[in-house]
């Protein structure tokens, strides 16, 4: 045992070992009536709040059940299943208008003279063949396109070029080989 003015270490309660069961037996009671306690408080708190719900629910139903149903401007009932779906139709018709606009844009951008000869056309398979018969068609000018098509005529010719053209031409003509 510690004496008097020493600490006993931290745990340690100065008692007997006997004791120590004692106590720990009623600790577990007391842990078990604490357990018990806080059960029947959250048991009391969920009541309320299910007798709140109920409350509320039924006052819902009541005010549901006195509100007059929405008039229009006659003072008729109003069908709110019949404006959703006239919402939902107009919106569907601007939708498809918007992308009607996309797709003829889409299609001028592609095919500019087909569109401008037959704007009703939207085939694109159409289109293409349409814009082959009256689109511009540029003739190529062959793999290199940096190329002159033309060769220089003779006299436009400096010695020097004359002589490079029979060399490619006829190799060993001038002596050269």
């Amino acid at each position: 045992m510690p004496a008097e003015n020493e600490k006993p270490p931290e745990g340690a309660t100065g008692q007997s070992s006997t004791e120590a069961a004692a106590d720990g037996a009623d600790g577990g009671q007391d842990e078990l009536t604490l357990a018990k306690r806080r059960q029947a408080g959250a048991d009391k708190a969920r009541d309320a709040a299910i007798a709140e719900r109920d409350d509320l629910a039924r006052q819902l139903a009541e005010a549901r059940a006195t509100k007059p149903a929405a008039k229009d401007e006659k003072g008729d009932a109003v069908d709110v299943e019949a404006v959703k779906r006239e919402l939902r139709a107009e919106f569907e018709a601007e939708l498809a208008n918007k992308t009607k606009a996309q797709e003829a844009k889409f299609l001028d951008a592609q095919f500019p003279e087909a569109r401008k000869r037959f704007p009703e056309v939207t085939d694109p398979v159409k289109l293409t063949e349409l814009e082959t018969v009256f689109g511009e068609n540029p003739t190529p000018v062959g793999n290199n396109s940096q190329r002159k098509t033309e060769n220089k005529s003779i006299d436009d010719m400096s010695i020097a070029e004359l002589r490079a053209s029979l060399d490619t031409q006829l190799p060993g003509v001038l002596g050269r080989s």
